[in-house]
């Protein structure tokens, strides 16, 4: 399972090749490194690629009800 995890980060993170990372994947990169739990790592990262998605789309989120992005 980390390693499922840790390529999944790894892959989201070579597809950026900016100087700096953005928060999504200082996020993840930080989650691969985690001692945690595999179950909790990924719902984790479940969770970050959830927020990620809502704040890149705001047509999903607002298509979802996630309130705060009808202004973007």
């Amino acid at each position: 399972m980390r390693l499922v995890i840790a390529s999944f980060c790894l892959t989201l993170t070579k597809q950026s090749h900016a100087a700096e990372q953005t928060a999504f994947e200082h996020d993840c990169e930080k989650l691969a490194k985690s001692s945690a739990k595999d179950a909790v790592r990924l719902h984790k990262l479940f969770d970050l690629d959830w927020n990620h998605s809502l704040f890149e789309s705001p047509e999903f989120a607002t298509d979802v009800g996630f309130p705060g992005q009808n202004d973007r």
